[in-house]
């Protein structure tokens, strides 16, 4: 659910996310919406428009209220907004993009702060295209900001050159999703960022429409060989309105509507459900580099 409207002052404080340790947030967004429109909790019911959320990310953060010091001891650090599309790695319609000098000028702001160590480019994928990612590494090492920063890399464009290039311009892990992309060939992505001792984790989702035993012992084959300074396997489809996932969930009568995904629901293919999670703790046990989530 969304928060309470936040133009009503009869509508008591609230808050996003409550927060009580180490967390990852994985596929969500955060927007402002118009107060004309239909995009809030109410107190009696939860109403939603159907669009696809949008932002032009212009209000710059209150960035002097961060407890820094909690932020670096975290990894990753201030987000940075640099390009975001409308699906992950790089495909679909482009939602926001900012030049090479608009991110450079907002690293000297923050650059200012007492501690400021670290910055996540917040990115579908930061390596595609790639001249965009070169532009603003080169932009980066002529700076001298002396940062350190994370991204997220697309398997589909294992560039040697570039992540040479982001090495010099300061970057030090990545993180990438490899459903799609299950070999770590010499030429792989993977590999890359090994030979070029550039940190990287791994996402790996199981329990999709179709996964068997065999996909299954494939995908751990493949982390196995992909060997990534942290490997997440996922357990189950986070479903949202219109996948595969979310037409089984209709079938199987475990929701009768859409609307109801709202809140939170996961798919786990029937064929593996039976034995999969066990599966995957045997393994996450013995692999002290796999998380399982």
């Amino acid at each position: 659910k969304y928060v309470p409207n936040p133009t009503d002052v009869n509508v008591g404080n609230s808050a996003i996310f409550r927060v009580t340790g180490t967390c990852y947030f994985w596929q969500f967004s955060i927007f402002d919406g118009d107060e004309s429109g239909l995009v809030y909790t109410d107190s009696t019911e939860t109403r939603y428009d159907g669009s696809v959320c949008t932002s032009s990310f212009t209000p710059t953060p209150y960035y002097e209220g961060l407890n820094l010091d909690l932020y670096n001891k975290a990894g990753f650090g201030i987000g940075v907004v640099t390009k975001l599309t409308s699906w992950q790695y790089g495909s679909g319609s482009l939602r926001v993009s900012k030049s090479p000098e608009d991110i450079i000028s907002e690293l000297k702001t923050l650059n200012r702060l007492e501690n400021f160590k670290k910055v996540f480019f917040i990115d579908n994928a930061f390596n595609v295209p790639s001249k965009d990612a070169e532009v603003l590494c080169e932009a980066l090492i002529h700076a001298r900001l002396g940062l350190h920063w994370s991204t997220v890399l697309s398997p589909s464009n294992p560039d040697s050159q570039l992540i040479k290039l982001m090495k010099e311009a300061g970057c030090v892990f990545s993180l990438i999703t490899a459903d799609d992309a299950l070999t770590a060939d010499d030429d792989s992505i993977y590999k890359i960022c090994t030979r070029e001792k550039l940190g990287f984790g791994l996402n790996v989702g199981f329990g999709g429409i179709g996964e068997s035993e065999d996909s299954v012992n494939k995908k751990l084959k493949f982390l196995s060989e992909a060997n990534a300074t942290i490997s997440y396997l996922r357990y189950g489809v986070s479903v949202m309105p219109g996948p595969a996932e979310s037409e089984a969930l209709l079938q199987s009568g475990r929701i009768n509507d859409e609307k109801e995904l709202i809140k939170p629901h996961f798919y786990v293919d029937p064929v593996v459900e039976p034995w999969l999670l066990a599966k995957l703790k045997e393994m996450s046990a013995s692999n002290p580099k796999w998380n399982l989530t």
